[in-house]
């Protein structure tokens, strides 16, 4: 391998997990000094990095609303080309063959069947008891360099202007509805706290009508100096908007971990999801709201028991109260 060797990075599907990979994307480009960096992901994760000049060459995976996704992984091959070292954050069969077919010289990815060895030259088995952060990072300190400290979350971001402080409530979860509080609770903790905070509500075009119901809430309470900016924003808007906020609350979802990125304070408000494995990974104050329930965490996308008590049981007043004493919290609490 040359002493700039180009790099291929695949980042992961969720927005939330590809931000939770740039302490090793950061890694890699420090201790490897590539000559060239290629990043392949789909559009939402690609636009994460949109701004970032070190990416010059960012190609969309757009392979899996293919008709005949093998041809066309092999087709996206093609247009990748080898590189010297090659990085995949995901664990699919498809994700390990592309990398094979690129005929990159190393190909670094998780082991997740035995199979895994017959497309990846290092195929590293990553302990599924680690937050996401560690997981991430092992692909690269089990290849490259043992010793190195795990760092922080980055992002690039240009702030807006704001003139009071701004909280912004991210009401959705694209995984799936298990991990989705209720619009009336959110619109409750918006209305206790709308006199300290303006107030932004965002989100994907699915949240809209989540974020539409919370809104007419505000303005039911004659509360004016909000935005639903739901739907409305793109991913660079958004991460330019949660880095102008005071406090982030919403679940666990790409926004938050965006929010962490940007060392913005944080209320997650968890149900299905463990904790343990995707808390805000970061050094600003933040506070985990959940339950204690014997059937979480489950990890489904809608409840299997259809009580969804993790989220029904956890009450718009705990949110409100911990929203309220963060700002006095010097470590963040669980």
């Amino acid at each position: 391998m040359s002493n700039n060797p180009s790099l291929l990075i695949e980042l992961p599907s969720w927005i939330g997990d590809a931000v939770m990979a740039t302490p090793t994307i950061e890694a890699l480009i420090d201790h490897l000094s590539p000559s060239r960096i290629t990043l392949v992901g789909v559009a939402s994760s690609i636009a994460l990095f949109s701004r970032d000049t070190r990416f010059a060459r960012c190609l969309i995976d757009s392979t899996k609303k293919s008709k005949n996704r093998f041809t066309a992984t092999l087709t996206l091959a093609r247009e990748i080309g080898a590189h010297d070292v090659a990085l995949t954050f995901r664990a699919t069969a498809f994700s390990h063959i592309l990398l094979r077919a690129t005929q990159s010289e190393m190909r670094i990815g998780k082991r997740a069947s035995f199979l895994s060895p017959l497309f990846l030259t290092h195929a590293i088995n990553v302990p599924s008891t680690m937050h996401y952060v560690e997981r991430y990072f092992r692909l690269f300190n089990k290849v490259f360099d043992a010793s190195r400290p795990l760092g922080a979350l980055t992002l690039q971001s240009s702030p807006i202007a704001t003139v009071r402080p701004t909280l912004a409530i991210v009401p959705g979860a694209a995984y799936g509805s298990a991990k989705r509080w209720y619009p009336q609770y959110y619109a409750e903790v918006a209305i206790a706290l709308a006199s300290h905070y303006d107030i932004v509500l965002l989100g994907g075009g699915a949240e809209r009508d989540i974020a539409d119901e919370i809104a007419q809430a505000l303005q039911n309470a004659n509360i004016t100096l909000y935005q639903n900016l739901a739907g409305q924003t793109s991913i660079e808007t958004l991460v330019d908007t949660l880095a102008s906020v005071a406090l982030f609350i919403g679940g666990d979802s790409g926004p938050m971990h965006i929010a962490a990125a940007l060392g913005r304070s944080i209320v997650a408000i968890y149900g299905p999801t463990d904790y343990r494995y995707s808390h805000p990974w970061t050094s600003t104050p933040y506070t985990l709201v959940h339950k204690n329930l014997s059937c979480m965490p489950c990890a489904k996308r809608t409840c299997p028991l259809k009580h969804h008590d993790c989220m029904r049981t956890l009450t718009p007043r705990e949110v409100i109260d911990v929203a309220v004493r963060l700002s006095e919290s010097p470590t963040p609490q669980s």
